[in-house]
């Protein structure tokens, strides 16, 4: 589930040339490739900090047990 929510977000993020890489050169390939790795990894790191902040928060009524079930992948907010 988690990675499909992944490529789900590489789809949404990467969406100039309908999502296909059209470099012909190796090393352009693989930098397009880790600079979608890069922005996919920010976003993550950003909803994680985010779900963070609201746990902390002393008046948030939050059960423990459901944060197994929040995932730092969903995207639709943003």
């Amino acid at each position: 589930m988690k990675v499909e929510q992944l490529h789900a977000l590489a789809r949404a993020v990467y969406y100039g040339q309908r999502g296909r890489i059209s470099a012909r050169e190796v090393y352009d390939q693989m930098k397009t490739c880790l600079c979608l790795t890069y922005i996919l990894a920010s976003i993550i790191y950003w909803q994680a900090r985010e779900i963070s902040k609201m746990t902390a928060t002393p008046d948030f009524p939050f059960d423990c047990d459901l944060l197994r079930h929040i995932s730092t992948i969903e995207w639709k907010r943003i």
